[in-house]
C-alpha cells in the first residue's frame, strides 16, 4: 500500500466526497497468525494527499477497537 497510498487515498476522498480532515486510513497486514495494524496520515492540499506517512498501531485498546470494527455488521463511528 505504501507505493500507492497517495493515489488510493485521493481517489477515495474524491469519489465519496469525504472531507480529508474527517478520514483516517488503516491497513491490516497478516504475518502468519499475527495481525499488524498501521494508521496512514497525510497532509492534505484540497483533495490531494501530500507528505504521507504510516505508523504502527501499538496500543492494545486501538488494536482491539480496529478488530471489533472489522467484525461489526453496521457502520462504525
Amino acid at each position: 500500500m505504501s507505493k500507492n497510498f497517495e493515489t488510493f487515498a485521493g481517489q477515495i476522498v474524491r469519489e465519496f466526497r469525504i472531507n480529508p480532515a474527517d478520514v483516517d486510513f488503516v491497513e491490516l497486514r497478516f504475518e502468519g497468525d499475527e495481525r499488524h495494524w498501521y494508521r496512514w496520515h497525510a497532509q492534505w492540499v484540497g483533495s490531494a494527499p501530500m507528505e504521507c506517512r504510516v505508523e504502527p498501531v501499538t496500543g492494545e485498546s486501538g488494536r482491539r477497537y480496529l478488530a471489533e470494527v472489522l467484525e461489526r455488521t453496521v457502520q462504525a463511528a
